[in-house]
């Protein structure tokens, strides 16, 4: 979840200056710059472009590539790693394991299908996988906080053992 967070964050980062690529503000500066560097001589003599006063987001003609490949990099694997861990969050919840969850596929779409390794909720299944975290007192879970405790990692011993 927090590479997430971070690809959805460098996304947000991205996302004023890549709205403002095709804008009439952007096709000024790079008039007021002298236009794109037409050669290699050019490129090497150095074209100077500053950001406009008005709008700092707008980029200038050398940053153009590296803000729209940076925020739909961001954008598209953030998308995925957020589907791949709610798929993941789901196979927890329900305790299956990924070959189970497509092995059961048509058996849940005929219906009566009963997972047999369920332990009756998702609260249980959860603490099943992740365990309750605690000795003598019990954590309860308490929001995020709770359960980013409950995914920390701990010195005991498993609290079963599979048959």
């Amino acid at each position: 979840w927090f590479v997430t967070v971070g690809l959805w964050y460098g996304a947000a980062i991205c996302f004023p200056a890549f709205m403002n690529l095709g804008t009439p503000a952007y096709r000024d500066q790079v008039r007021a710059s002298g236009g794109y560097r037409k050669s290699l001589r050019e490129s090497l003599k150095g074209i100077v472009v500053r950001h406009a006063m008005s709008n700092p987001y707008i980029p200038t003609p050398d940053e153009r590539t590296p803000v729209a490949l940076g925020f739909t990099m961001c954008l598209c694997l953030g998308a995925a790693v957020m589907c791949l861990g709610g798929f993941h969050l789901y196979l927890v919840l329900t305790a299956q394991t990924t070959i189970e969850f497509h092995g059961n596929w048509s058996k849940k779409r005929k219906g009566g299908w009963k997972n047999p390794y369920s332990a009756g909720s998702w609260k249980k299944n959860w603490e099943m996988i992740y365990g309750t975290r605690g000795g003598v007192v019990q954590h309860k879970y308490c929001g995020c906080w709770g359960v980013l405790m409950v995914m920390m990692p701990s010195s005991r011993g498993p609290e079963f053992l599979p048959l």
